[in-house]
């Protein structure tokens, strides 16, 4: 289903569906610029991935979006989304504790060349 909605024609197709009910190859290719043939094996690849029917009627063959298959889509990368919030989340904590660690011994190395200093010059 990605690969199909990869192509910038057919996402382009599918966004103006969203606004169309039902129109037919001929209306869809008026508007695009380009012709017939060339829209309907962009179709016929959103078919192949279910993202759009087509249904023949007389002469004309009319475009129908299945959002149901939009929706999948979108809920396999709202949790893409949340596995990759968690790892990078995990990875923030991780160098921010490393980072606070480090800042501490060199606080605490610090201190001490200080200390030496004292007592070096205590002598």
């Amino acid at each position: 289903m990605f690969r199909a909605l990869a192509d910038p024609v057919r996402w382009e197709l599918v966004q103006r569906l969203v606004s169309l009910h039902q129109p037919t190859i001929s209306e869809i290719s008026s508007e695009f610029g380009i012709t017939r043939q060339g829209v309907r094996k962009h179709l016929e690849v959103l078919a192949k991935a279910e993202i759009v029917s087509l249904e023949p009627r007389g002469r004309e063959v009319f475009i129908q979006l299945r959002p149901d298959q939009l929706r999948d889509a979108h809920l396999a990368l709202v949790d893409i989304e949340r596995q990759w919030e968690r790892r990078l989340n995990a990875l923030k904590l991780f160098v921010e504790s490393t980072v606070a660690s480090e800042d501490s011994e060199a606080h605490q190395s610090a201190n001490d060349s200080i200390s030496l200093s004292s007592s070096e010059l205590a002598e």
